[in-house]
């Protein structure tokens, strides 16, 4: 709380790491780890039972292994045909071992089931097979661009600027068509996450 602010509220938007605080806020409240708030509150009403902060051993060799792009010298050195490297091999994954931090934005390990059950919930406007996470009314302001025009639109780090693109209450929503959200609809939500 003693951090300076790197902006005047409502001037710009920021990526950030307020969900990691909000996370945090949510262990102090509730008295409980992150995980333990979100298997009782999250992931057992919604029967999400592959998602957590780390896979367990049992379920390993179910875990993907992730790839992503080569550096402009790995290019050179491995050829034409080459055009991805692994970044992460279930055999040593970070997430085959309990997390140190137990991140509110991020760490989460899960599958298409279990998340497609998570969207669900959502566009039920808060409930899922009869279990009610949330009100309607929390639903509707999550999907709601917050934004004031001043930091409008959003943008991740130096140069990026996606026009047409607000943020809601920890996601981004489409807003207008743009050339950025030409294949959007507007009122779309989301945000893109990262395999690490």
């Amino acid at each position: 709380g003693k951090i300076p602010l790197q902006y005047q509220p409502g001037s710009r938007w920021h990526y950030s790491v307020s969900v990691d605080v909000l996370g945090y806020l949510i262990e102090v409240v509730s008295g409980m780890t992150l995980d333990q708030f979100f298997n009782e509150h999250i992931f057992r009403p919604l029967e999400m039972r592959d998602t957590a902060f780390w896979v367990p051993k049992d379920k390993i060799a179910r875990f993907a292994t992730c790839y992503g792009p080569l550096s402009e010298q790995e290019k050179a050195e491995a050829g034409p045909d080459v055009k991805l490297k692994v970044i992460d091999h279930p055999k040593d994954s970070r997430y085959g071992t309990p997390a140190r931090l137990l991140s509110g934005g991020g760490g989460l390990v899960s599958t298409a089931r279990d998340y497609m059950r998570f969207c669900q919930m959502l566009l039920g406007g808060g409930q899922l097979a009869g279990e009610r996470l949330l009100k309607p009314a929390t639903v509707v302001e999550m999907t709601r661009n917050q934004l004031p025009e001043s930091a409008y639109p959003i943008g991740v780090g130096a140069g990026d600027r996606r026009d047409g693109v607000g943020f809601g209450l920890g996601l981004s929503v489409v807003v207008e068509q743009t050339e950025y959200t030409a294949s959007s609809p507007v009122g779309e939500c989301g945000w893109g996450g990262a395999a690490l």
